[in-house]
């Protein structure tokens, strides 16, 4: 009894999820991994960033050890069950009536992320991979998710609290009608863990792909044709309405500067 209470004490909060569940054949043996990075900074392992241990049995069901990384997970039909913590979603709104109003139509504002920076280190690889996911607010008061997640960049251990300046444009803004803001998380990714519900604005959660149910950055809202900044411990984002005209004008204004100087 006692071994079974302490059997039940650690898999409490933990769940076996399978990562390429789309394109598995159960007639296959799995794979059973932890859902740990590898340290790739230990000797030997420089290469393998963003991969986690597994382990399966051969013909001879002897036990062997692989590593295996996103690429390997979405395209091997191997059954892959990764062991990783979890958490209740019971409690989160997730969805209401959404408004689909998706066009080839394309508008004439963006939003972008133009400054940003992180000011910790969620993971034991040499980069981070920061990441957003996003929910369209609609005007007649409806929303509806924004999909996937959207690698912003892969940070460096060495750029931790470093600022970046780019223009990053939110995803497919220009082809969604009727928009009355975004809401925006950025997050630390881990591809191989379940999601995790961050509650933004309003009250909706969004599902982030993360080890931890702490480790996002920020949560923004964005209404359109206005700029946001959000600084806190965590880091400092950016984010701004611009005309499309706005990207051609810069342009052109390049192809001036660069006509006149040569």
């Amino acid at each position: 009894d006692l071994k079974l209470k302490k059997t039940q004490w650690l898999l409490k909060g933990v769940v076996k999820g399978i990562v390429n569940l789309r394109n598995t054949d159960f007639t296959k043996k799995p794979i059973l991994a932890l859902g740990i990075n590898i340290n790739d900074n230990s000797s030997g392992l420089e290469n393998y960033e963003e991969y986690i241990l597994g382990w399966y049995f051969d013909k001879n069901n002897k036990i062997i050890k692989i590593l295996i990384n996103e690429k390997f997970a979405k395209t091997t039909d191997v059954p892959i069950f990764v062991i990783v913590n979890s958490v209740s979603n019971n409690q989160f709104d997730f969805e209401k009536t959404v408004d689909k109003t998706i066009t080839n139509t394309i508008n004439s504002v963006r939003q972008v992320i133009y400054q940003y920076k992180i000011n910790y280190r969620y993971e034991r690889d040499s980069r981070s991979e920061y990441s957003y996911k996003l929910v369209y607010r609609y005007k007649n008061g409806t929303y509806q998710l924004g999909g996937r997640k959207t690698l912003i960049r892969k940070i460096h251990k060495r750029d931790i609290g470093k600022m970046f300046y780019n223009d990053f444009n939110i995803w497919q803004l220009q082809y969604v009608q009727n928009l009355s803001a975004i809401n925006l998380v950025t997050f630390e990714y881990d591809w191989w863990a379940s999601g995790k519900p961050v509650v933004t604005f309003g009250g909706i959660a969004v599902k982030c792909k993360m080890k931890y149910l702490h480790e996002y950055y920020q949560r923004l809202y964005i209404p359109i044709n206005q700029n946001v900044t959000i600084s806190n411990s965590k880091g400092y984002i950016k984010g701004k309405t611009v005309k499309s005209y706005e990207k051609y004008c810069r342009n052109y204004m390049f192809f001036v500067s660069w006509w006149n100087n040569n």
